[in-house]
């Protein structure tokens, strides 16, 4: 429980501080594979 928490906290922040890097990240993910 806590360890979801903490993990829910963190992506929380991670997206705050760069939801754009991810999003793009996640973006040439789906490309490369596809």
């Amino acid at each position: 429980m806590r360890f979801f928490y903490s993990w829910l906290t963190l992506g929380k922040y991670l997206g705050r501080k760069s939801s754009n890097n991810i999003r793009m990240c996640m973006d040439s993910t789906i490309k490369y594979y596809h």
